[in-house]
């Protein structure tokens, strides 16, 4: 967007345990960091970045909540399509968040996931994300 770049991935906490990590970039400076969107324990990766205008979207992969919802992305997804993750652990489901251009805050977001017959939840990566504008 401009001369802004934004970099998206994690951070390996502990043999057992990533964080996802977004940085931004204006003109080669960087602008903001933040690794403290989920810090619950769960597998966590930033893996896909993208602008609408002057908005910025990312995806997220989970495979579970663990903790106290102020520790992961239960807080950022209460008005979401999808509050939570599920039933079930273990399964990468994807967390959509719209982040503020500015700080990296996430402003909004909702988890994508798929349910089995038997209500547990299913793998859903988000591969490829499109936005269609209608008035």
């Amino acid at each position: 967007y401009g001369d802004t770049s934004i970099y998206i991935g994690y951070v390996q906490i502990s043999m057992n345990d990533k964080a996802p990590i977004v940085v931004c970039f204006q003109n080669g400076e960087r602008i903001w960091e933040n690794t403290d969107y989920e810090d619950s324990g769960d597998d966590s990766v930033g893996y896909g970045v993208f602008f609408w205008h002057d908005r910025v979207y990312a995806a997220f992969s989970v495979t579970g909540t663990q903790g106290r919802p102020d520790q992961d992305w239960r807080r950022f997804t209460k008005d979401g399509w999808l509050t939570s993750y599920g039933r079930g652990d273990g399964p990468k489901a994807t967390v959509l968040a719209r982040l503020d251009l500015e700080t990296g805050e996430v402003l909004s977001a909702t988890y994508i996931s798929a349910i089995l017959k038997n209500g547990n939840t299913n793998s859903a990566n988000a591969l490829w994300i499109y936005y269609q504008y209608s008035r």
